[in-house]
C-alpha cells in the first residue's frame, strides 16, 4: 500500500482549504443492493455527514445534479453498469469536478491499479478488503492522499477458487460457507446467485455479509 500526494490536497500555504473526512458526503455505487447495503452500513456513522447511493452511472450523476455544491467521496464499483470499461471516469469527473473518486475492483491487479492511476482518480480499493482496511483507505482519500493497494498478482486463488488471502479478514475465522461468500462477493457476483449457488436464501447470504463486515 502507497499513500500519495492527490493534486486534490491544496498547499495549506497557498490559503486554500483543505478538505478531510469531516463534512464531506459519501456516494456508493454498485450494481449489488447487498454490496451497497454493506458498505453503508459500515461507512456511514463513522466518517460523513451524507449519503447516497447508485446501482448504475446514470442514478450517480443525478446525484450531482441534485446535490451539486455537496463536497462528494464517491466510492464506485469499476465495472458498475454504465461505466464502459473506465470511461465513465470521465463522465464522472465532468459532473462531480471536486470529488474523490475511488474505484473499487475484485482484486489489486498491478496493471489495472496503474491504468486506473493514470486518469483523474484519488484511490483504488480491492472488494477483497475488510471493514479496517476498507474504512482507513477512505480516510486516507479524505485527507487529500491517494490511496493505492498493494499489487496482489502473485495472490492466485487456489483449487476451490477462494483466496488464501483476505485483507482485513482472518480467513481462519471464516467458516468454508463464509469464505465461498466473501469471495463471491468480491467478484462481484448478485446476492441471488449466491444464494442459488449456496442453496440459502438472500436473507441468509445478507446476515452471512454483515457477519463478515464484522469480523
Amino acid at each position: 500500500m502507497k499513500i500519495e500526494l492527490s493534486d486534490k490536497k491544496s498547499d495549506p500555504g497557498s490559503g486554500q482549504s483543505v478538505i478531510t473526512a469531516t463534512g464531506r458526503s459519501l456516494a456508493v455505487a454498485d450494481a449489488s443492493s447487498l454490496m451497497r447495503e454493506c458498505l453503508l452500513a459500515v461507512l456511514e456513522s463513522s466518517m460523513v455527514s451524507l449519503t447516497r447511493e447508485a446501482a448504475n452511472l446514470k442514478e450517480l450523476i443525478e446525484i450531482s445534479r441534485d446535490l451539486p455544491d455537496e463536497d462528494w467521496t464517491i466510492l464506485v464499483d469499476y465495472f458498475l453498469p454504465g461505466m464502459e470499461n473506465g470511461t465513465g471516469i470521465d463522465r464522472l469527473r465532468r459532473n462531480f469536478p471536486n470529488a474523490y473518486l475511488v474505484l473499487m475492483v475484485p482484486r489489486a491487479r498491478k496493471s489495472l491499479v496503474d491504468t486506473l492511476f493514470s486518469r483523474d482518480i484519488q484511490g483504488v480499493i480491492p472488494k477483497t478488503y475488510g471493514t479496517r482496511p476498507i474504512c482507513d483507505a477512505l480516510s486516507i482519500v479524505n485527507q487529500g492522499y491517494r490511496y493505492v493497494p498493494a499489487p496482489d498478482d502473485e495472490s492466485i486463488p487456489d483449487s476451490t477458487g477462494q483466496s488464501p488471502h483476505l485483507a482485513g479478514v482472518k480467513i481462519d475465522n471464516l467458516t468454508p460457507r463464509e469464505a465461498h461468500i466473501w469471495v463471491a462477493l468480491s467478484q462481484g457476483r448478485q446476492n441471488k446467485l449466491i444464494a442459488h449457488e449456496n442453496g440459502i436464501s438472500e436473507t441468509t447470504v445478507k446476515m452471512h455479509v454483515r457477519n463478515l463486515y464484522r469480523k
